[in-house]
């Protein structure tokens, strides 16, 4: 999806620097990637997210086997 986003993005800002006039151009360009980076951002963000969920839970049982082994 990301790199769907990416390709969309590239064609928009190529559609707009020769549609446009050029001093126009480059802000949409800017507009359009700082939309990209910051999807990305959160699409990470809620990666990183999860996976420190999963690190957490993976930690807690292994301190409660290692409780339930030592007695």
């Amino acid at each position: 999806m990301l790199k769907a986003a990416i390709v969309l993005i590239l064609l928009a800002t190529v559609l707009a620097t020769y549609l446009t006039d050029s001093f126009i151009a480059p802000p949409i360009g800017a507009a359009l990637l700082f939309g990209v980076l910051l999807a990305g951002w959160l699409y990470n963000r809620g990666d990183s997210r999860a996976n420190r969920r999963r690190s957490e839970e993976a930690t807690r049982h292994q301190r409660e086997e290692r409780a339930r082994g030592d007695k």
